[in-house]
């Protein structure tokens, strides 16, 4: 009986709404401040689109972010969400972001989701993603935030977060939720541009960032790994 109840849809509209509000008051209480070079906020002057990269333990910072980022602010974004009881809770949280939903079948392919992503780009979209996935490991990028750029054009920017106070979860990533009335810090880098002509790295989940590999992206992640952990040991310690 126990288990009918969990699964029932009024149940779930409950819960549903009870997880959005108490994310809408993390979001809407939390401080937020942010540092950026000036060639990165330069493509706050318009809505045109832009891809943001971020490492995984920092998912609702990022989400605000995007609400209170000057970087943001003409920008709109969307929610790729599944047809399933996870995607369901995640559109009422899209609501909370002003995100967009775009709804993809259950088990769709990771080929045909980039397929939709790139639509979504180059119709004008924002696009956030984590680029270590997942599963990680942390700061080891999967080809898919690159193949987008690439394929639309649009630049990315990878952001380093801090969160202080915050609830430091016993997952893979040490995941960071963000307590009412915490500081949330940001610092972007500067635009990434990939060309069209330009050989992505493959994924390898053995290979940890480094530099000297005369290859610009990955160059790029050893950056932001190296610019991502000075800035939580700076603000978090």
């Amino acid at each position: 009986m126990i288990k009918s109840i969990l699964r029932s849809n009024w149940f779930f509209g409950i819960a549903s709404r009870v997880i959005q509000a108490l994310h809408w008051l993390v979001l809407s209480t939390c401080r937020f401040s942010a540092e950026a070079p000036d060639e990165t906020l330069e493509l706050a002057s318009d809505d045109k689109p832009i891809i943001i990269g971020f490492t995984h333990p920092y998912g609702i910072s990022s989400q605000i972010f995007g609400l209170k980022s000057p970087l943001t602010a003409k920008k709109k974004f969307f929610a790729l969400l599944s047809e399933s009881t996870d995607g369901r809770l995640m559109a009422r949280l899209a609501k909370n972001v002003n995100a967009k939903p775009v709804w993809i079948d259950k088990g769709t392919s990771e080929v045909r989701s980039l397929i939709q992503i790139i639509k979504m780009v180059k119709d004008g979209y924002s696009y956030t993603v984590t680029p270590d996935g997942s599963t990680g490991p942390q700061y080891v990028f999967k080809s898919g935030i690159w193949m987008v750029a690439q394929k639309t054009g649009v630049p990315v920017v990878l952001v380093s977060f801090a969160l202080t106070p915050h609830i430091k979860l016993k997952t893979w990533d040490r995941y960071r939720l963000p307590l009412p009335f915490s500081h949330v810090r940001a610092k972007a880098s500067a635009p990434i541009w990939v060309a069209p002509d330009q050989k992505l790295p493959k994924y390898n989940k053995a290979r940890q960032p480094a530099f000297g590999t005369g290859d610009p992206l990955l160059e790029a992640e050893a950056q932001y790994q190296q610019d991502s952990l000075a800035f939580i040991e700076k603000w978090e310690g």
